[in-house]
């Protein structure tokens, strides 16, 4: 796993973090509780203080210039649905086709 856009919108300033997980889940298939998004850009940078959101927070006080960093601590392979793939049956389909392709 690297560093893959897999979601993109924009929201006014005023648009509360909660919000943005909201439309992330909505239309990614992640599960909201598991969902960790962070101003940092390194794992490293994750620690300090502020670098990770909160619900409560605006759009403005998190954004910083650059893409959100996602952190999930659930299956992503199993969870995420790419867009245009929201249908649950072409969703198992493409998971057993990647699932043979690893065997």
């Amino acid at each position: 796993y690297g560093m893959d856009i897999i979601f993109e919108c924009c929201l006014p300033a005023s648009a509360l973090v909660a919000h943005l997980l909201a439309m992330l889940c909505r239309r990614t298939g992640l599960e909201q509780k598991r969902v960790i998004l962070t101003k940092a850009i390194r794992l490293q940078e994750i620690l300090r203080e502020g670098e990770v959101l909160h619900s409560e927070m605006t759009v403005a006080r998190a954004k910083n210039g650059l893409p959100l960093l996602l952190t999930y601590c659930g299956n992503f392979d199993e969870d995420y649905t790419p867009p245009g793939l929201d249908d649950p049956i072409l969703r198992r389909r493409r998971l057993a086709e990647e699932a043979r392709r690893y065997r």
